[in-house]
């Protein structure tokens, strides 16, 4: 620990700005007094606005990688139907979310999930039609397929 970050800890054990010294900080675990929390939140914003495209298109491109290993990790395309197109893949829960506590339902945060985690099993990928499917009715119209000219049974019982 070098001298500066001694003077902030010392600062901060007695309730003072890590920042200016002088000021006592504004709450409990702040290392900040108003006025300097004013000045540090202006130029975080400042930082944001000039860099935001920049920081998006790095965002972007780590999901991108993180989609990509998984989909990788469990198969490049749909397990159902076949499709293979990245856009519209996506990793499904195989016994439904709800089973795997602290893990998010979909999206960037799973994929970045599966990947500190080593890729579990318990996942399938499956692509955005046919993971609706089994969420909303719980199968696949792939894997029951009907011919077209038998009408569905509460047509042919009348009700």
């Amino acid at each position: 620990m070098n001298y500066s970050d001694r003077y902030r800890l010392r600062k901060r054990e007695l309730g003072l700005c890590s920042v200016c010294g002088t000021q006592p900080i504004w709450r409990p675990k702040s290392p900040f007094c108003t006025s300097c929390k004013d000045k540090h939140n202006f130029d975080a914003k400042c930082y944001y606005v000039k860099n935001r495209s920049t920081r998006l298109a790095s965002i972007k491109s780590y999901a991108v990688k993180n989609k990509k290993m998984a989909l990788d990790a469990y198969g490049s395309n749909c397990s159902c139907c076949g499709e293979d197109t990245i856009e519209f893949l996506t990793i499904d829960h195989i016994e439904g979310y709800k089973k795997w506590v602290g893990n998010p339902r979909g999206g960037k945060d799973l994929y970045r999930w599966l990947r500190h985690h080593n890729f579990p099993p318990g996942f399938d990928v499956l692509c955005m039609n046919c993971n609706f499917a089994k969420g909303h009715f719980g199968y696949c119209p792939h894997k029951n397929v009907k011919s077209i000219d038998t009408p569905p049974a509460s047509i042919q019982s009348g009700c």
